[in-house]
């Protein structure tokens, strides 16, 4: 990753790349079309999963240039975002929310192995089992996300009424909170995963759960993570696309870079 922004996007703008939804659930379609195998395919003669394959299998890195975090229920907005990034820059984002049902699909199979009722011959899943199994999944999917994010050039953080929640405590300062464990997971993450120069991503050319319970509130404070992003706003965005290239993706983050002040010239390449 050689850097993130936080984007906000006003109605008129929201309005103008509703156009776009299409081609945003094309690239959704792509990345859904990972063929999933059987849990029993992972087990080896002596009952034991082999964790590093399924999760190479099921949540499998993807060419990308930007990751795309946002809130479910932004899912319809992001679509038509990807769509216009794609279709007016060449560039290819990845969409977090694209792995996120493979996580429900996988632990449900987990559960069927491993917890079923007729483990125990009871008529109930064992809750025991089903928490060893869900730590599992959630830990295989945390470390996708994160190894993607660390692959694409660029975060983007989707900074909506849905994603986070902005107050002023007693102190005169403003906290940022999420209720999403995924949102916290990926601020958390570009926080942390080392930034690497822009020439490491020109060079490699990119070879190559969803939101808590409506009954279980909870909140996370992402205030320092937040922060740390650029801003980059609808009016900064409509800027970018009066500068660009079409199709010539690097080109055009470098525009993005460049407008934004970030020093991306100083770069080997």
């Amino acid at each position: 990753m050689f850097t993130g922004f936080r984007v906000t996007f006003d109605d008129a703008f929201i309005d103008e790349i509703e156009e776009y939804k299409e081609a945003g659930e094309e690239i959704f379609e792509d990345h859904e079309e990972t063929w999933h195998n059987a849990i029993n395919d992972y087990v080896n003669a002596g009952g034991i999963l082999d964790a590093s394959k399924l999760m190479n299998d099921w949540f499998p890195k993807v060419k990308a240039d930007i990751f795309l975090s946002h809130s479910h229920d932004d899912k319809e907005m992001l679509l038509c975002f990807a769509g216009w990034l794609n279709k007016e820059f060449g560039i290819k984002a990845f969409i977090d929310s694209t792995v996120w049902g493979y996580s429900d699909n996988l632990l449900q199979q987990m559960d069927n192995r491993y917890s079923h009722p007729e483990k125990n011959n009871g008529t109930t899943y064992d809750y025991k089992s089903c928490i060893r199994t869900s730590a599992n999944v959630h830990l295989m999917l945390s470390i996708a996300l994160e190894n993607m994010i660390d692959s694409t050039e660029c975060f983007m953080f989707i900074d909506t009424e849905k994603s986070i929640r902005k107050r002023i405590n007693a102190e005169g300062k403003e906290e940022v909170k999420t209720g999403s464990p995924w949102i916290y997971d990926e601020l958390r993450a570009y926080k942390i995963i080392r930034q690497q120069p822009l020439y490491i991503y020109r060079k490699q050319q990119m070879q190559f759960i969803n939101e808590a319970a409506d009954d279980m509130r909870v909140e996370y404070d992402v205030t320092d993570e937040f922060n740390d992003l650029h801003e980059l706003d609808s009016y900064g965005l409509l800027e970018w696309e009066s500068h660009r290239k079409n199709k010539y993706a690097y080109w055009n983050m470098d525009k993005l870079y460049d407008l934004n002040g970030i020093d991306y010239q100083n770069q080997e390449l």
